[in-house]
């Protein structure tokens, strides 16, 4: 409830802690309304930290440290080398990555559904954005920002 978030504040340590917060029980609420009204909180970070990465990928490719290409990004990823991946909302990416030779086989990108390239970045320190289709530019769904 409201009326004890400032315990909470006062006591917590997480430094993802928004200012904002959820003014209404739970209890009192719908799931559909208390995601909306969750969204309606977290949407103006979102697109902040948004607007941050598209600048940043900006910058990357004019430094030649980005890729569109999937094949690329699979490469750089699984040598650790993305700082961050985005990748759109609305695309379903096919592929695989072979994890023993940590290579991508000849041909393999279309065999399956499964999403190898957000667990390499992920487990590589990376981050992974999920971007809405509207806001991005890689005509094949996914955009990688190398590390160096």
């Amino acid at each position: 409830m409201p009326q004890h978030h400032h315990h909470f504040r006062a006591f917590s340590c997480n430094l993802y802690l928004m200012e904002e917060a959820m003014d209404c029980h739970s209890d009192g609420s719908s799931i559909g309304a208390l995601r909306e009204r969750a969204w309606q909180l977290m949407q103006p970070h979102y697109l902040k930290r948004l607007g941050g990465v598209v600048e940043a990928f900006g910058a990357a490719r004019w430094l030649g440290r980005d890729a569109e290409d999937l094949g690329s990004i699979a490469v750089v990823a699984v040598a650790g080398r993305i700082a961050t991946l985005l990748i759109e909302a609305e695309r379903l990416i096919l592929g695989r990555i072979h994890a023993a030779s940590r290579v991508i086989p000849a041909g393999n990108l279309s065999d399956s559904d499964v999403d190898d390239l957000g667990e390499y970045v992920l487990t590589s320190g990376g981050d992974v954005i999920i971007v809405p289709t509207a806001r991005i530019a890689a005509r094949t769904g996914t955009a990688g920002i190398y590390r160096f």
